[in-house]
């Protein structure tokens, strides 16, 4: 019964660490999730001042909202492109997705 309290400080030792990255990756991921949504709603706003013409406005909420815009004509159809990096904090992760994940939404908008 000795040895039983070393094992279980090892195997603490072992789990901790990991359960630490799993729980810094969610709260990425998380991040990550919820931005993308934030882009989302941002998109429908852009594409409403788009339709009126108001680049004033987009270009003040790209500057409080911190991502860029962009769009493309092509005979009646507009594509609009929203682009905006989020910051990977999770060591290891950053490898993987990259330090800073480039999130992208688009909407085709017709016009008449």
């Amino acid at each position: 019964m000795k040895n039983s309290r070393g094992q279980a400080l090892v195997e603490f030792i072992i789990v901790v660490p990991i359960l630490i990255f799993i729980i810094m990756a969610i709260i990425d991921f998380g991040n990550i999730t919820i931005k993308k949504m934030r882009l989302e709603n941002s998109l429908d706003t852009v594409v409403s001042l788009y339709q009126k013409q108001d680049f004033a406005s987009i270009q003040n909420l790209t500057l409080s909202d911190d991502f860029s815009f962009s769009y493309s004509k092509n005979q009646n159809i507009s594509t609009i492109v929203l682009k905006k990096n989020v910051k990977i904090f999770t060591p290891f992760l950053n490898l993987i997705l990259g330090e800073n994940y480039l999130l992208e939404t688009s909407r085709a908008v017709y016009e008449k």
